[in-house]
């Protein structure tokens, strides 16, 4: 999945493309040059001002390889999005599909599958963390060291996870998918969030009692049980 990470240095306005394994390189300003030439000096957002015109263009382009299309709507981009971003922004592929589609852009429907495989992937990594944890045998201060920063990443990726991918499955409807849907899918990531949160919140408030993350974790087995209640494919025993 590509997203377009955004953030203000002292070296001015820097934007990466993150790709599908997860390389990181600068999004090409020469490449958006092929959609309009606004701002040969660089990147900007959070105004109007040529730089984030330029910017608009160029995540159009990189998302959809369409030249034509990112033409037509880069400045309704800008103004929906662009313009409202501050300090930092991150976008995928997926929301800019999203937008398109709401734009009347049926052809970049938002891609269930893909959307499926690349959370597939991410939540491969939670559980690769949860395996971790579990397994530790907290016997002497250097295991009880490594124990809080593993719970504290096993939990913030199980919060990405759920920010990134909670309103696609929100957006599914139950009457149209029916079991055999690709939203049934989404079942086993959440069964393992579900049944392997409260091992680390367990685990970290034996560490640290009063630990922030425990509140964020809270919200994640709240946003579980939402989308557990509102689908009847997904119903299930929580907790």
């Amino acid at each position: 999945m590509k997203q377009i990470i955004g953030r203000q240095t002292k070296l001015g306005y820097i934007v990466e493309l993150e790709n599908e394994n997860s390389m990181t390189t600068r999004l090409s300003l020469a490449k958006s040059f092929q959609v309009v030439v606004h701002s040969p000096e660089g990147f900007r957002w959070g105004d109007s001002s040529p730089g984030s015109s330029q910017l608009s263009a160029a995540i159009l382009y990189e998302v959809t390889s369409d030249a034509d299309m990112a033409r037509q709507y880069y400045q309704r981009f800008r103004y929906d999005c662009v313009e409202k971003w501050r300090y930092t922004f991150k976008i995928n592929e997926f929301q800019v599909k999203r937008w398109l589609r709401n734009k009347g852009e049926e052809k970049y429907t938002v891609d269930m599958a893909s959307i499926i495989d690349a959370a597939t992937a991410e939540f491969e990594k939670i559980l690769y963390f949860y395996i971790r944890v579990k397994h530790v045998r907290v016997s002497t201060a250097e295991q009880e060291q490594e124990m809080t920063p593993l719970c504290e990443l096993a939990i913030l990726l199980s919060c990405d996870w759920i920010q990134e991918y909670r309103r696609y499955i929100l957006e599914l409807d139950p009457a149209e998918c029916g079991t055999t849907s690709e939203g049934y899918k989404w079942k086993p990531m959440l069964e393992g969030i579900r049944d392997q949160l409260p091992l680390f919140m367990d685990l970290l408030c034996d560490q640290q009692p009063d630990h922030w993350l425990l509140e964020k974790s809270e919200e994640v087995k709240r946003d579980v049980m939402e989308l557990l209640a509102r689908h009847i494919y997904l119903h299930l025993p929580f907790f």
